[in-house]
């Protein structure tokens, strides 16, 4: 047997010991490290919390070569430390630090980037990679700047749809076709010798022919799709469900255009608000996001990526091609039966649209048939040189241009101007559409 003594310095010894185990398990509970040679402590290193990264915005959506891009980023640190951005272009370039999160790119050269970004907080956590795919597109065509010819014309039309990566012609659901229409600049409206001319032929007309001044600058700064012509009576009804046309089987005008088939003929009787109802209904069809928001008398602009009806800049440049005579085929107003239904051809009636001749952007009937509605309220012109006009912002009547079937020459003319409340109705006012790409 052992002594008394004995026993207790072994049980004191047993104590100790299951008290460092204990102490040892607590704490590496609590994260730290026990070294049983030295007796000392350490503690783990803590977990990595990378900061994250997001891009919030590049800018242009369609850089060239030869100019810049600029590409904006955000993100956030789980620990709230300071965040730094870097970039790079390429596997083996350099790190770059983005100045307040702003990367810079100029002298861009055509083809793909692949720009590579990331996060890097102030404890040296850094986030995933990501990689930013971006087209360098060649430089840019020339702008379509007026006069030029009818080839001109045409190539300035296939040019920049190639550019844009577009067809120069399209066909949307209810089968319309729609024309590619470059950016350029022209001349709106008539000179003043033109105006004066014609003020002494129609006295009554007079203010409305004034109204064509002053001729002024104009730039049409992104290409468009404009109907090559006006909706036709099948189309609005296939989706607004009803006909309302005075040249119908069922209009008050059907005695004139009896045993015809009226479905190709342009579709009338349809007022300014008409038409923004077809533009935001077919916008809904094709699942774009709606140009306007119409409620009662009132119309919003959305500014969204559907169908609307043109500004009568964009109707004009549209209309004359590069041309700056009276017609989009010259000065003669005996040539206008070839390519307009108007008093001296059109029996008092509308007629099948696309059966005359179309001016070199391949738009048919810009002149006569029936009136077409813009999107602009009625106002002056501006002196100077203008970007993408909208007209007024406030009025009383919307423009129409075009002029109409029962019209002579004059009055279909390329800078003629006309305008009429949004509310009213006739058996001379239609409308076609215009579509951004």
């Amino acid at each position: 047997m052992l002594p008394w003594a004995a026993v207790a310095g072994l049980l004191a010894v047993i104590v100790l010991v299951t008290v460092g185990v204990v102490t040892a398990f607590r704490n590496q509970g609590a994260g730290e490290v026990v070294n049983s040679d030295q007796g000392q402590i350490n503690s783990q290193p803590p977990e990595n919390h990378p900061p994250s990264i997001k891009v919030v915005s590049v800018e242009p959506q369609m850089p060239e070569a030869g100019g810049s891009l600029t590409i904006r980023l955000t993100g956030r640190d789980p620990e709230d430390d300071a965040i730094a951005f870097e970039y790079r272009t390429g596997p083996n370039s350099p790190w770059q630090i983005a100045t307040d999160g702003r990367v810079t790119l100029s002298g861009l050269q055509a083809g793909i980037l692949n720009l590579e970004i990331r996060a890097r907080d102030s404890a040296a956590h850094v986030s995933e990679v990501k990689t930013l795919t971006k087209e360098i597109f060649a430089a840019a065509p020339p702008l379509a700047v007026a006069p030029f010819s009818a080839d001109q014309a045409k190539r300035y039309q296939e040019t920049w749809a190639k550019h844009l990566v577009a067809k120069v012609e399209i066909e949307n659901s209810l089968g319309m076709k729609l024309r590619f229409i470059p950016p350029g600049e022209f001349m709106m409206g008539s000179p003043q010798v033109e105006i004066d001319a014609v003020v002494e032929t129609h006295d009554p007309w007079h203010g409305w022919f004034r109204s064509e001044g002053p001729r002024h600058p104009v730039k049409v700064t992104q290409a468009f799709y404009l109907g090559s012509c006006e909706v036709t009576q099948r189309q609005y009804e296939d989706l607004m469900g009803v006909n309302p046309s005075h040249f119908s089987p069922t209009g008050p005008g059907k005695d004139a255009v009896k045993d015809l088939d009226t479905s190709q003929f342009p579709v009338e009787m349809v007022s300014w608000f008409d038409a923004v109802d077809f533009c935001n209904k077919l916008s809904e069809k094709e699942q774009r996001l709606p140009y306007y928001a119409h409620d009662g008398d009132g119309v919003t602009i959305l500014g969204g990526t559907g169908y609307r009806l043109p500004t009568e800049a964009e109707w004009e440049y549209a209309s004359r091609a590069g041309t700056t005579t009276r017609w989009f085929f010259g000065d003669n107003e005996t040539n206008l039966s070839q390519h307009a239904w108007f008093s001296f051809s059109a029996g008092g009636r509308t007629h099948r649209v696309e059966g005359l001749l179309a001016n070199p952007f391949g738009l048919y009937d810009l002149y006569g048939n029936v009136w077409e509605w813009c999107s602009d309220w009625y106002g002056e012109y501006a002196a100077g040189e203008v970007s993408d006009p909208t007209g007024p912002t406030a009025g009383s009547a919307r423009v129409v241009r075009g002029g109409t079937h029962f019209f002579d020459a004059l009055h279909c003319r390329s800078a003629l101007r006309y305008a009429d409340h949004p509310m009213e109705r006739y058996h001379s006012s239609g409308f076609r559409v215009f579509c951004g790409r």
